[in-house]
C-alpha cells in the first residue's frame, strides 16, 4: 500500500482575491477550469431559474457597478459554462425598461422606477428603489423578475471555469469546479485522501470520483460507513476473522483484501472506535493487516479513501482521534463546499435532480414542456426562496426535496409554493427565528421539530406501518418534517422504495379476486401515491 505523502502545501488566496484560468492536464488532457490566478472577483449575475431549463447556470459579469448596470429583455448577454452561445434573458415577459443596478459608498441600490413587471429583491418587492449592503454580494443578492425568472448577484470569477465534465458533482460555481480541480489533480497520486465536508455534500461521489479518475478505476470499489457498523464487528468487518474468532464468526475476507488492487472509502472515518483505529493505523503505516483471530499477518494494496463531517481536529484535541490516525489518512484533503457557498448552483441542482427522479417514470422530456408554459409548473418564487434558505442539509436536502416534488405535485398544475414552503423544515426554523426576533405575542410560531438522528430504525418502521407507508402523516407521528423523513426513508435498510419494485412482485400483490391497489401497497409496505407511480413506469397501471 502507498504510504501517504506530506499533505501539498499550495496558498490560495481568499475569496475575492481569485479567479479561474483553464489549462489542460498534461497526463489526461481534461480541461480543468480550477487554478486560481490573482485577477479578482466581480459582481455576476447567474440565472438560478429560466422558463428555458437549458438556460440554467448561465452567467453574465457586470464589472465593478460603480456606473451601474442594467437589467431586461435585451441585456447583459449572459454566456454558460457548458456552451459558447451568448445571449440575453430574451423572454417576451421581460420588460425592455431595464431594472438599474448600482454600487456607490458600500450600498447596492436595485432601481425599477417605472416598472410595471414584478420585481423581487431578497424575497421583497421593489416599488422604485432598494437598496443592501454591499457586502450581501458576498452572499448573494436573489432577484426575481416578472415572475418568471431568477437570477443571483453575487461576486464570481469573470471567467467561468469549463471543467469538460462533471465528476458527478453538479454545478458551474467556482466552489465546486475547484474541488473537482482537486480531485482530478489528487486522484493519480495514489495517497490516501481525506474527504471533508457537511453533511449531505457529496462526499461519496467525490471520494468515488478519485477512484474513477485513477490507475484503479477498473480494480475494485468498496465503501462502508464506519459509524454505522456495530462497534464489536468494524474489525471483522474491515480487516476479516476466521472461524470462531467470536460467537457465531465465520470465515471472511474482509473489506480490505475484497478491495485488493482498488479503492476502499470509509465513510464518517470521526466514528471509528480505538481499536479499529490503531489497526486502521498499522494498515496505513504497513500495508499489512491481521484478520480477527488469526496470527497471520497479510499484505493488502488497497488506497483508502476516508471522509466526514465531524471536526476532526477537535477530535484529536479531545483524545476521541489518534493525531497519527488524521495524519495518515490525510495524505491529502479536498473540502467540499456547503450548499450555501454555492448557491449559483441550486437551480441548476433542482432540475437536475427533478429530470433524475422524473426520468424513472419516463416524464422527463415533459418538464421543459412544463416549464415554458405561462405559468410554469416549477414557480419562479420557488426557486427565489430556496436559494435565500440556509440548506443546513446541503445538497441531499436539495435532492429529498425534488423528489418531494415530484411525488406531491407532478399532477397539479403549477406547485403550489406556498403550501410546500410551510412545509419545509429550514422554513419553519427561520419563520421561528424571525418569530422571536420580532417578540411579538400574536406572532404564531410553527412547531419546532425534533432531531431525525434521534429516530430510531425500529421508530421509523413502525412510525411508516402506523402511517401505512403515507410520508405526510408518518412524518408528523414520528415528529419530523417530511424532507427530513425522505432523508430517513432513503438511509433505511429495512424499508422498500417502490422505485426499486418488480413488474412480478407488484403483480402477485395485486392477484387474486377484488385486489386494489390500496391493498397491494399494504401489501408491498409502500404508499399508495408511490405504488401508482411505480405501476406506470412499468405500465401496470389499471
Amino acid at each position: 500500500m502507498a504510504e501517504g505523502d506530506q499533505k501539498a502545501s499550495e496558498s490560495r488566496p481568499a475569496r475575492g482575491e481569485e479567479t479561474w484560468s483553464r489549462h489542460l492536464d498534461s497526463e489526461t488532457g481534461h480541461e480543468v477550469g480550477a487554478r486560481p490566478s490573482a485577477v479578482g472577483t466581480v459582481p455576476t449575475l447567474a440565472v438560478l431559474f429560466h422558463p428555458d431549463l437549458s438556460r440554467i447556470g448561465e452567467c453574465a459579469p457586470l464589472g465593478g457597478l460603480d456606473r451601474g448596470a442594467a437589467l431586461s429583455r435585451t441585456e447583459p448577454i449572459f454566456h454558460g459554462s457548458f456552451h459558447d452561445d451568448y445571449r440575453p434573458l430574451a423572454d417576451s415577459r421581460l420588460s425592455r425598461k431595464p431594472v438599474v443596478l448600482q454600487r456607490a459608498g458600500g450600498v447596492l441600490t436595485i432601481d425599477s422606477s417605472g416598472q410595471s413587471q414584478t420585481v423581487v429583491v431578497n424575497g421583497q418587492r421593489c416599488s422604485g428603489t432598494i437598496s443592501v449592503p454591499e457586502q450581501e454580494l458576498d452572499r448573494g443578492v436573489v432577484l426575481e423578475v416578472a415572475q418568471r425568472i431568477v437570477l443571483l448577484l453575487r461576486r464570481l470569477a469573470p471567467v467561468r471555469p469549463r471543467d469538460g465534465f462533471d465528476l458527478g458533482l453538479v454545478g458551474c460555481s467556482d466552489a465546486i469546479a475547484l474541488a473537482r480541480s482537486e480531485i482530478l489533480r489528487v486522484a493519480r497520486a495514489d495517497v490516501p485522501v481525506l474527504v471533508r465536508g457537511e453533511t449531505g455534500t457529496g462526499k461519496e461521489l467525490a471520494a468515488r470520483a478519485i477512484h474513477e479518475q485513477s490507475a484503479r478505476a477498473e480494480k475494485p470499489w468498496t465503501a462502508v460507513n464506519v459509524g454505522a457498523l456495530p462497534s464489536e464487528l468494524v474489525a471483522a468487518e474491515l480487516f476479516g476473522s476466521t472461524e470462531g474468532a467470536y460467537t457465531g464468526a465465520r470465515p471472511r475476507r474482509g473489506l480490505f483484501r475484497r478491495s485488493e488492487g482498488g479503492t476502499l472509502f470509509l465513510d464518517e472515518i470521526g466514528e471509528a472506535n480505538a481499536e479499529v483505529q490503531v489497526a486502521l493505523l498499522r494498515v496505513l503505516q504497513e500495508g499489512k493487516l491481521r484478520p480477527v483471530g488469526s496470527d497471520i499477518e497479510h499484505e493488502v494494496d488497497v488506497r483508502v479513501l476516508a471522509a466526514t463531517d465531524s471536526d476532526l481536529d477537535q477530535s484529536v484535541a479531545t483524545g476521541r482521534l489518534k493525531a497519527p490516525l488524521l495524519q495518515r489518512l490525510a495524505g491529502y484533503e479536498v473540502n467540499l463546499p456547503s450548499l450555501r457557498d454555492r448557491r449559483e448552483d441550486i437551480g441548476l441542482l433542482l432540475v437536475h435532480f427533478l429530470r433524475t427522479r422524473l426520468k424513472e417514470h419516463g416524464l422527463e422530456s415533459e418538464l421543459l414542456v412544463r416549464c415554458k408554459r405561462d405559468r410554469p409548473w416549477l414557480p419562479a418564487r420557488l426557486v427565489s426562496r430556496l436559494a435565500l434558505s440556509e440548506w443546513p442539509g446541503n445538497v441531499r436536502q436539495l435532492r429529498n426535496l425534488a423528489g418531494q416534488l415530484v411525488i406531491g405535485h407532478w399532477d397539479d398544475e403549477e406547485i403550489d409554493a406556498e403550501r410546500e414552503l410551510g412545509q419545509m423544515t429550514f422554513e419553519r426554523a427561520r419563520k421561528n427565528k424571525d418569530a422571536k426576533g420580532a417578540g411579538s405575542a400574536e406572532t404564531k410560531v410553527s412547531p419546532v421539530y425534533r432531531d431525525p438522528m434521534d429516530v430510531t430504525e425500529d421508530e421509523l418502521v413502525e412510525g411508516m406501518r402506523s402511517a401505512r407507508w403515507e410520508v405526510k402523516k408518518a412524518a408528523e407521528l414520528l415528529g419530523v418534517s417530511r424532507s427530513s423523513l425522505y432523508a430517513l426513508i432513503e438511509q433505511s435498510t429495512r424499508l422498500r422504495k417502490a422505485k426499486d419494485l418488480t413488474r412480478v412482485e407488484i403483480e402477485e400483490a395485486l392477484s387474486g379476486s377484488g385486489v386494489s391497489v390500496d391493498d397491494a401497497a399494504e401489501r408491498l409496505e409502500v404508499s399508495r401515491v408511490a405504488l401508482k407511480a411505480r405501476m406506470r413506469t412499468l405500465g401496470l397501471e389499471r
